[in-house]
């Protein structure tokens, strides 16, 4: 935690020695952190009423982790066509919903950079191009599924459907390659 969030958030600290919790602490700030430091009596509020359900709310997290059978075998801090260009291996599958809003992963992140001190991954800004080369090189491999929010008349005989991935989030169009990757994923509406 960096020093300057020590007086708001010095009481995070148990939930932080394990792996296991420091995750579920991490995942819960994303719905908190934006209101620590600001004024008002709607930030106090919502403070509050977050240390006050922490314990619950951080336990019951914390055990949903621990359940999980999956476990990440590796992890690239970097940018995603950094990775699937030099590490993903070329018939690896490729599940993605990419943000396309400028700095949407600096937006969506910022309170937790802001509040934790991490090794923060490297990426270029994405830019047209770097828009056109991720869902290139997501086309490249033999299985993938790409939510995209935008359509893509070149992709409509791939698409599977549209999701709202939030409660006011925008519409993704979900296009796919191969049915078998997308019923492993989820979807059981392909025979």
């Amino acid at each position: 935690m960096r020093d300057e969030y020590e007086e708001p958030l010095g009481w995070l600290h148990p939930y932080l020695e394990y792996r296991t919790d420091l995750l579920a602490t991490l995942m819960l700030g994303t719905r908190f952190l934006q209101y620590v430091g600001k004024n008002g009596a709607y930030y106090r509020r919502m403070l509050d009423a977050t240390r006050e359900q922490w314990p619950r709310m951080h336990e019951k997290t914390a055990t949903k982790l621990r359940s999980l059978q999956t476990r990440l075998g590796s992890f690239f801090a970097g940018d995603v066509r950094d990775y699937l260009d030099t590490e993903a291996p070329a018939d690896a599958p490729v599940v993605m919903f990419p943000p396309f809003y400028a700095s949407d992963y600096q937006a969506q992140f910022a309170p937790i950079d802001a509040a934790f001190d991490w090794p923060e991954p490297s990426f270029d800004e994405l830019t047209e191009d770097g828009k056109e080369r991720i869902i290139g090189q997501v086309q490249d491999r033999p299985n993938w599924v790409l939510g995209l929010h935008i359509e893509r008349p070149e992709l409509r005989d791939k698409l599977a459907g549209v999701v709202q991935t939030a409660n006011r989030g925008v519409d993704r169009s979900v296009h796919r390659v191969e049915p078998a990757l997308l019923r492993q994923v989820g979807d059981y509406s392909t025979p």
